[in-house]
């Protein structure tokens, strides 16, 4: 069972939070080859991710590829995240202070036990990185990303940079690639750009959607679509470099509004971009994703978040301007964050913390609501990080979100690190190491069956705690969290 470790005032990350109670979930979830609960279904197509709301019960169940395999889901609908609903102490959590002479920070210390913890020692290093990398490679080959890429030389789907990557070798662990997974273009033609441009409908595309959405509300329940979730068709990439290209900003806007146009009399809820974070990293700086690219680690992934916060801003602006009035929907977009607890109180530690949840919140939520990324990322990263002008500032200032969506599943204690170096990729110029375990040797929390996850129950309250009371109290939807736990 997982252990909820006590929790006091918020002495790591970036700001000190309010108390309160979060729906974080800490049971162990069913294995994945088990039915999915009545009223909750999930689908991501090639074009278009439909999560689902359970109309009748008020849940939202929502996920991404390698959630249907990898991590079973746990979905809690928050309609109003309120930071600061109580203020006692006995209430919240308590980490217990450490009393050491070298000011070392407050311990987290499970309940039932009056063992002093220390905070571990052990750093989450390379080797974990690439473990990670691996698991995620299995869950790939095994056909894990659901509908993924299937079909699309039949019909009239254009490729993605996923159908492209996949047959690249040495991506994929044993291999294999995403042609066929489970099937899902043979049952439900996909894809309403096939080059990306909008210069052709795929009215096949259309009505693939369409007959999913209507389906579902049949069923009482309520679709969430997500825009893009990481499929970029494959000529956008090709012929235009994709997401290092300004043009994309447009074309996103365009297939935005075609979507909002045929489908949005039904669908009240939008997601622009999933976790742009992972496009940027993974896909333009390390290259373990589509379209793995990793030439030019300390530009691309910058200007690639650069596009995505202003694609969003313009779906946003597309979507307010012509269709909301009408039509009644709310529109956001979901970003992730491993929750980052300083590892000491001291200082340097508790600005490494605020600086890793900067790289990761911040990037993409501090333009669309404060105009510009946050100061330390600056600092860091100099004139690698695009600036926008004071036109796209007033723009994003005025299309930021009507929610927000938070992907979480972990969380790791941070180090100050120093770096010398003259030039810094994403992680090394975050200056922070990311650890695992106390000083005991135990981990921050239970360990599920990947090796990078650790269920920390109340990373997940800080990090809502945090985003309610930085971007004023915006609605939240947990739009990922889980575990996959060995049989």
């Amino acid at each position: 069972m997982t252990k909820n470790l006590p929790l006091e005032e918020e002495s790591g990350g970036a700001e000190e939070e309010e108390k309160e109670e979060s729906g974080n979930s800490e049971e162990e979830e069913e294995s994945s080859d088990e039915e999915d609960p009545p009223n909750s279904t999930c689908m991501q197509t090639s074009g278009v991710h439909v999560a689902t709301k359970d109309v009748k019960n008020k849940t939202v169940s929502e996920s991404k590829g390698e959630s249907d395999s990898d991590h079973t889901q746990n979905i809690a609908s928050l309609k109003r995240h309120e930071a600061d609903s109580e203020d006692n102490s006995d209430s919240e959590p308590a980490k217990k202070k450490k009393k050491n002479d070298d000011n070392k920070s407050s311990d987290v210390a499970p309940p039932a036990t009056t063992e002093k913890k220390t905070r571990f020692q052990r750093v989450f290093t390379k080797e974990d990185e690439l473990a990670l990398v691996k698991g995620m490679h299995e869950f790939f080959s095994d056909g894990g990303n659901m509908d993924g890429f299937p079909g699309y030389i039949e019909r009239k789907k254009g490729p993605s940079i996923w159908d492209k990557f996949t047959h690249l070798q040495g991506k994929i662990l044993d291999g294999s690639n995403g042609d066929v997974a489970v099937d899902h273009y043979q049952k439900y033609k996909s894809r309403i750009f096939p080059d990306g441009l909008g210069t052709e409908v795929n009215e096949e595309g259309i009505a693939f959607y369409n007959n999913i959405i209507n389906t579902l509300l049949e069923r009482g329940i309520q679709p969430f679509v997500t825009l893009y979730h990481w499929d970029l068709p494959s000529h956008l990439q090709e012929a235009y470099g994709g997401w290092t290209n300004r043009k994309i900003v447009d074309y996103f806007g365009l297939y935005a509004d075609a979507c909002f146009a045929n489908f949005g009399d039904r669908v009240k809820h939008w997601i622009t971009l999933n976790v742009p974070l992972q496009t940027s990293v993974n896909g333009h700086c390390i290259g373990i994703f589509a379209p793995g690219r990793n030439e030019k680690p300390l530009i691309e992934p910058y200007l690639v978040s650069h596009h995505q916060v202003l694609a969003h801003a313009t779906a946003v602006s597309v979507y307010r301007s012509k269709y909301k009035e009408i039509q009644g929907g709310q529109i956001g977009l979901s970003v992730d964050c491993e929750w980052a607890e300083a590892n000491s109180e001291k200082t340097e530690d508790k600005a490494a913390a605020a600086r890793r949840i900067d790289f990761q919140l911040g990037w993409f939520l501090d333009p669309l609501f404060y105009g510009d990324y946050p100061a330390s990322m600056r600092q860091k990263l100099g004139d690698n990080l695009p600036r926008f002008t004071p036109a796209e500032k007033e723009f994003m200032l005025q299309n930021s979100w009507d929610f927000l969506g938070l992907n979480h599943y972990t969380s790791r204690f941070i180090s100050h690190v120093s770096n010398t170096e003259a030039e810094s990729d994403f992680y090394q110029a975050q200056e922070m190491e990311r650890i695992v375990e106390w000083e005991n040797g135990e981990p921050i929390g239970e360990r599920a069956a990947s090796d990078w996850l650790y269920v920390v129950p109340w990373g997940i309250r800080k990090t809502l705690n945090y985003i309610s009371k930085k971007y004023n109290n915006p609605p939240i939807f947990i739009t990922e969290n889980g575990i996959y736990l060995s049989v």
